[in-house]
């Protein structure tokens, strides 16, 4: 497993997030069961990548809020760049 960020949990949920890539590493109920693909190195071996803002290409690299549009090409930075956590939020760091 790569390094991870501190891992958060409350009574219900466990989880730890890669500080490259901020994939999440696992995400596990309180008694111990697993939630997230732990990939096959055969096929994938990646966890959950980070699928913000959107999942894969938009339709003609345009984006569209409201009557509000902007050019996003297709990126995948996050995959990466180095994360830290605040406790609150999530940031790049490189």
């Amino acid at each position: 497993m790569p390094a991870s960020l501190s891992p958060l949990s409350n009574d219900r949920l466990s989880l730890a997030v890669a500080a490259m890539g901020a994939g999440m590493q696992y995400l596990r109920t309180a008694p111990g069961a697993d939630l997230l693909c732990h990939g096959d190195g055969a096929f994938w071996t990646d966890r959950a990548p980070v699928l913000f803002p959107i999942v894969g290409r938009a339709p003609n690299d345009t984006v569209a809020v409201g009557a509000q549009s902007a050019t996003m090409a297709q990126h995948g930075f996050a995959l990466h760049s180095a994360h830290r956590f605040d406790g609150a939020t999530l940031h790049v760091t490189a």
